[in-house]
């Protein structure tokens, strides 16, 4: 599980895409991954802006590892009243290597639970995705946005 952070330290830089958020509304994703304290860990930054400009999201997250060495994301977001913390539960292959990220148990619809995917593609690009459930509701993939590297 320690090669998913080394994975993830190759795709610094900054990615935007366009995606398309729950509700069905297109959007702009940005996506900012730069290591930090020596490699020890990445910090991304995520802000999904409207057609009109409009903020729909923003969120700031640390990866890293637990002093255990399980691979860990917090994040802070403008959807939720406060940080979250998700373990590394899969590393997907497939067309792209991705990196399933989960907080709460997805089978249990008393509590609210969250899965964040990166995916990371051969040509380069990053998909940033969301999958969650509210209490009381199923839980279900719910946005998502494939980005190409605009720069560092």
């Amino acid at each position: 599980m320690q090669a998913a952070l080394t994975l993830l330290a190759t795709r610094t830089g900054t990615y935007a895409g366009a995606g398309v958020n729950h509700d069905g509304q297109p959007f702009r994703g940005v996506l900012r991954m730069h290591p930090v304290l020596g490699g020890r860990g990445t910090r991304l930054r995520f802000v999904a802006t409207a057609t009109d400009g409009t903020l729909l999201h923003e969120e700031e997250t640390l990866i890293g590892a637990e002093p255990s060495g399980s691979p860990t994301l917090v994040t802070l977001s403008s959807n939720l009243p406060g940080l979250l913390v998700h373990h590394l539960v899969d590393v997907a292959r497939g067309e792209a290597v991705q990196l399933v990220f989960r907080h709460g148990d997805v089978d249990d619809d008393s509590v609210f639970r969250e899965e964040i995917r990166i995916g990371m593609h051969p040509e380069g690009d990053v998909t940033y995705a969301f999958a969650w459930g509210m209490p009381g509701q199923p839980f279900a993939d719910r946005s998502g946005v494939r980005m190409r590297r605009i720069g560092d």
